[in-house]
């Protein structure tokens, strides 16, 4: 894979088992940048090229963007979107009869409610498993207890529900140490994740990363 920004200069071959930094110490570029990956993110038109051989990734169907680590949440909208997705379907494979005794045992309940008032009510006969899930708010379990923990977690939960391979961070480096950052980078490699580290300002660099430098001058320093 390859991810580019024609504004700069800027082209990366995606490689298993690299970390990728962009450090962008212009102020102007490093807004522009951020804007085009929230915008992208989202499915907005942007700057970001993503590519695999001659086919054109859609950013927002391949790749998530963590601006705030203290701000993710296993359970946000796109991702229970999906589990309930995936649980209609085991429901309609796997448990017609079952979906159907428990509408039946549903209604007999609500028939007996309503002729406890003395007003004519009307409700929907036919029970969607979507709203049930929500009813019973059928969500993710979450067991980190760290930051990095949490991080993780979040990841991994994407990746394997929403099918997404590559995480861009803002300023990812300034939150965690030296060992932090190698756990994080091994189960990144472990389960074949790309990470790509967006920061204001050249950090250290550690095993395994490979950094872009746009400098205050818009000079491209590349890794090679």
């Amino acid at each position: 894979m390859r991810i580019a920004y024609p504004p700069y200069d800027i082209s990366m071959e995606i490689e298993e088992n690299h970390i990728y930094v962009l450090s962008v110490e212009n102020t102007t570029a490093y807004s522009a940048i951020l804007r085009d990956i929230w915008l992208q993110a989202q499915g907005a038109e942007g700057n970001i090229i993503m590519s695999e051989g001659e086919r054109i990734l859609n950013l927002s169907k391949v790749a998530i963007c963590i601006f705030n680590p203290f701000d993710i949440n296993c359970n946000e909208k796109k991702i229970l979107n999906k589990v309930y997705q995936e649980l209609k379907q085991v429901s309609l494979d796997n448990l017609v009869e079952e979906h159907a005794n428990v509408n039946k045992s549903i209604l007999n309940y609500l028939e007996q409610v309503v002729q406890g008032v003395s007003y004519a009510l009307d409700y929907n006969i036919d029970l969607d498993i979507m709203d049930l899930l929500k009813v019973y708010d059928v969500h993710i379990q979450i067991e980190g207890e760290t930051l990095l923990e949490n991080l993780v977690e979040y990841v991994r939960t994407v990746n394997q529900i929403c099918k997404v391979s590559t995480v861009f961070a803002i300023g990812l480096k300034y939150y965690f140490n030296e060992k932090e950052l190698k756990q994080l980078y091994e189960f990144l490699f472990y389960e074949k994740i790309n990470l790509i580290i967006v920061e204001s300002m050249h950090s250290a660099m550690i095993s395994n990363e490979k950094c872009w430098i746009l400098d205050k001058d818009l000079c491209l320093i590349s890794p090679n």
